[in-house]
């Protein structure tokens, strides 16, 4: 089946999937990766999930974090909702 987009020319989606719960919390951690690798400290990938967990720590974000993550069935053994992985 061909998608309505490309039958009429357009290639760029009108919805791009779900959106992120924390997707606010996103651009303040960009900005902070890019300045600490500014001063020759970039983080890395651990590093940046830590910074964004403090970021949302006693925050809204933290509980629609947990709704989104039962809602899409975000389950494992291990897995602690409201935390990011």
């Amino acid at each position: 089946m061909i998608c309505q987009q490309v039958m009429r020319g357009s290639h760029h989606p009108t919805h791009r999937g779900t959106k992120s719960p924390i997707d606010a919390y996103e651009p303040t951690v960009v900005a902070m990766c890019v300045q600490m690798g500014q001063i020759r400290q970039p983080l890395n990938c651990m590093e940046g999930v830590l910074l964004m967990k403090d970021l949302i720590r006693g925050m809204d974000a933290k509980a629609t974090l947990a709704k989104f993550q039962h809602k899409h069935k975000v389950a494992a053994d291990t897995f602690l909702y409201r935390t990011l992985t």
